[in-house]
């Protein structure tokens, strides 16, 4: 469960980006976050995955206020409950796809024998026929994209952020990528996705317009 109380943000020496935000996201749905280009988008998607802080109000996830908490907690939170997949696949070049799929269970609690097999039984899930042992340069950029969706669901967060996920791929990448989003919120997780994609916003549980504040 996450809630935005009375949230504003803006960068220093700049407006105010948003002020006295209110909405909430619950588990087991997909919301979508839409505006304009420049609305903030991105950027509330990064202040729910506590990668800035707020000037004014709380970021609630699970009953804590977690924009309040040092930047050791945030991130120990980051890294134990949230998977976030962005445009570009960010994935680091002199690293294998196994590797750079299993960054993001570094701080799980399983066995990393464990990651293995998920992490290559999630490649097999989402199509990505490559050899592990492969640097994302020797693979295409649809397949670095679901790649990241892997090194993202590898541990099975409780918490999804995707920003612009799609905004680069082809129409059949795109969609095995929203289907795994939809799934993952099916599987009880809180998926929160920025896009400028409108018609896939309205297959939604909730849309929350960026820039004026209104949802439904």
């Amino acid at each position: 469960m996450i809630e935005l109380r009375e949230l504003g943000f803006g960068y220093r020496g700049g407006p105010d980006i948003f002020s006295d935000l209110d909405t909430s996201f619950e588990p087991g749905t997909i919301s979508a976050l839409v505006g304009r280009s420049g609305s903030g988008k991105s950027t509330l998607l990064y202040l729910i995955g506590l990668m800035l802080t707020p000037r004014t109000g709380a970021i609630i996830v699970n009953g804590m206020d977690a924009a309040q908490l040092p930047d050791w907690s945030r991130a120990e939170i980051r890294a134990q409950m949230m998977g976030f997949v962005f445009q570009d696949a960010l994935l680091d070049p002199a690293r294998s796809v196994l590797d750079n799929i299993l960054e993001g269970a570094l701080y799980g609690r399983a066995s990393i024998t464990e990651y293995q097999d998920r992490a290559i039984e999630l490649l097999d899930t989402f199509g990505v026929e490559v050899d592990p042992s492969r640097k994302p340069g020797q693979i295409s950029g649809g397949q670095a994209q679901r790649v990241a969706l892997c090194r993202a669901f590898v541990t099975s967060p409780e918490i999804v952020l995707a920003d612009e996920p799609t905004g680069n791929l082809d129409v059949e990448t795109a969609h095995i990528v929203w289907n795994a989003l939809f799934d993952r919120a099916a599987a009880g997780a809180t998926v929160i996705v920025a896009t400028h994609d409108r018609i896939r916003a309205e297959t939604c549980d909730q849309v929350v317009e960026v820039g004026n504040g209104a949802h439904r």
